[in-house]
């Protein structure tokens, strides 16, 4: 009996087997699949990741770009406006010197008027006083 069960059975276990064999390569191969594409998400998420952390870079690279420029152009700004300002302090230092010279000269000139007016009235008195004394003189000796 044993031996007709074997019969009996053995298409059975060989569907079996054929049926494991081919369950078993279908798994490996769904197996492989799927590591491939867990491999291939993750490669792909990799490249998402970098897209991104790309974009991230680009735009904060833009900006300081950005940045650059404007501090580059404020600095020229600053530049310009500290030679304009030296430009004008300088102008204001020669203007000062010329107006102190002239300021000078014209105090020289009025201590040399002042002196000359003080002399010629010295001049003056005491011209005046001997013209008062020889015609005081002259009046004298004419009535003696």
């Amino acid at each position: 009996m044993r031996i007709k069960a074997f019969f009996y059975l053995e298409p059975m276990r060989t569907s079996f087997l054929l049926l494991l064999f081919f369950s078993v390569s279908l798994f490996a191969e769904n197996l492989v699949d799927t590591t491939q594409s867990s491999r291939n998400s993750e490669k792909q998420a990799l490249v998402e990741e970098l897209a991104v952390r790309d974009s991230v870079m680009a735009v904060r690279d833009s900006a300081a770009k950005a940045t650059e420029i404007a501090l580059r152009t404020e600095l020229q700004n600053e530049q310009s406006q500290c030679k304009n300002w030296e430009h004008s302090w300088n102008t204001l230092k020669e203007d000062h010197e010329k107006c102190t010279k002239a300021l000078r000269v014209s105090i020289e000139a009025q201590m040399e008027g002042a002196s000359q007016k003080k002399d010629e009235s010295q001049y003056m008195t005491v011209s005046s006083f001997l013209a008062g004394i020889v015609l005081g003189l002259l009046a004298g000796w004419y009535l003696l």
